[in-house]
């Protein structure tokens, strides 16, 4: 079974301008092959650091309660 971005790439009436949105977006480029178009590229990870987690408390003091 092909997967959604093989059929976007390949065989839906939009493929061209899929494909040229893919390569503005991620860089890169398309090249036709035996099984249809493939990209070659790479793609660039984010590094995404965690934000810490809040302490969950019960009971919160006010500015009443000192």
């Amino acid at each position: 079974m092909p997967s959604r971005f093989w059929t976007l790439s390949n065989e839906d009436s939009r493929a061209r301008f899929f494909r040229e949105n893919y390569v503005a977006k991620n860089g890169g480029s398309w090249s036709r092959g035996p099984r249809g178009w493939t990209w070659s590229g790479t793609i660039e990870e984010k590094v995404v650091s965690p934000q810490p987690k809040k302490k969950k408390t019960l009971f919160r003091k006010g500015k009443d309660d000192k």
